[in-house]
């Protein structure tokens, strides 16, 4: 049976873990964070550090994350001047996502945070569907959107080809700051934080649940959260039962969160999904702590 892990914070705020097949808490590799809470789930940590504010830690990986960004540059055709930048005002952007709906000019792609480096330049992809194409990487097609292919015809009126650059998550072994809320990091700390959901339903196999709790009692999801994007993407606050306050929460793995309210009351948050990832209600559990 494969082993799995606990983790827990002491006084001094360090962390140690106990395996399923040890006898004795090991102390977590100290990397000159002090933290107050934590929470797991497989190679990924959690916590709330002595500052207030959230970290991620990933450990553990067989396989690296490297995520292959990628940017179409359109084309139209025009019988002056042939292919070029000349657009009609109901063509996609000049840079875009595969769709045609997303904007993605090169210079404007960033790596998410300081946890991640670039393998290299942008680059042109030279293959389609398997098939290998002109070191220029041109694709043709009647119109925007139309099947593409490798070859020019006397009715291609469009064209495109695929820019790659990859990013890699370099941050492995070590804590990574999440953005705090507010510009002034002070202004809204943190209290808990809880990951969870890799078993929620309908959801793709890689993606988790992170929710935290400010020191107001705001409830927080973080969306975006995945094994490809350890440190998810933005904050979104959850709205709550009038004069609802939480002092902590704990997600599970099928996403269900259960909070407990400064008045010693309880919540659980309800209708969590993968089509719904951070519930419809909330719930008032009638016993108090």
């Amino acid at each position: 049976m494969p082993s799995s892990m606990l983790f827990a914070v002491n006084n001094d705020g360090k962390i140690f873990g106990l395996s399923t097949n040890g006898t004795k808490w090991r102390e977590f590799q100290y990397l000159g964070l002090d933290f107050k809470q934590v929470s797991a789930v497989p190679n990924f940590l959690w916590a709330v550090g002595s500052d207030r504010q959230i970290y991620v830690h990933v450990h553990g990986l067989d396989i690296p994350i490297r995520i292959k960004e990628e940017a179409y540059e359109n084309q139209r055709w025009s019988p002056i001047q042939g292919f070029g930048k000349h657009m009609l005002p109901t063509d996609r952007y000049r840079w875009s996502s595969k769709d045609g709906l997303t904007e993605r000019r090169l210079e404007k792609i960033r790596l998410p945070s300081m946890a991640w480096q670039w393998e290299g330049d942008w680059h042109i992809e030279t293959t389609l569907d398997g098939q290998q194409l002109d070191d220029d990487g041109w694709t043709y097609a009647v119109d925007f959107p139309a099947t593409y292919h490798s070859s020019k015809q006397w009715s291609s009126c469009v064209r495109r080809r695929k820019w790659v650059r990859y990013r890699r998550y370099a941050a492995i072994n070590s804590w990574c700051a999440i953005a705090p809320l507010h510009k002034d990091p002070t202004q809204e700390p943190f209290i808990d934080v809880s990951i969870g959901g890799t078993a929620l339903p309908g959801s793709t196999s890689r993606s988790m649940q992170v929710w935290a709790v400010t020191a107001y009692g705001r409830v927080m999801w973080r969306s975006g959260v995945s094994r490809l994007s350890p440190e998810g993407v933005r904050w979104t606050s959850i709205t709550l039962p009038q004069g609802c306050e939480v002092v902590s929460l704990s997600c599970g793995a099928t996403g269900l969160v259960w909070a407990v309210m400064f008045n010693g009351r309880a919540l659980v948050r309800g209708g969590i999904t993968g089509i719904t990832p951070t519930g419809k209600l909330s719930y008032f559990i009638p016993n108090k702590f």
